[in-house]
């Protein structure tokens, strides 16, 4: 793929108390960051790995560039056809 994300760790649980205690964990980690803002702002891809600014650049796993795909109305695929530009 054109663009770089992060990969998601497989786990794995042998009781559901365990699953519980790791998305406790996770959740504590986490943040919902509208993205209309951060695109408002003139956030555009960097290196082929993150969505931002001179300030603050996000990472995306898979789920999260298709998310990101799906609210640009564009396919993921369409992605792997970008070619960056020389100057």
């Amino acid at each position: 793929m054109a663009f770089i994300y992060e990969q998601i760790p497989e786990q794995s649980f042998k009781k559901i108390e365990d699953v519980y205690t790791w998305a406790k964990n996770e959740h504590e980690h986490l943040a919902r960051i509208p993205i209309y803002g951060i695109l408002k702002h003139g956030a555009r891809f960097l290196d082929d790995e993150y969505l931002g600014d001179d300030n603050t650049a996000f990472r995306f796993n898979q789920a999260g560039i298709r998310s990101l795909c799906s609210y640009l109305g564009i396919r993921l695929d369409t992605l792997d056809l970008l070619e960056r530009q020389n100057h």
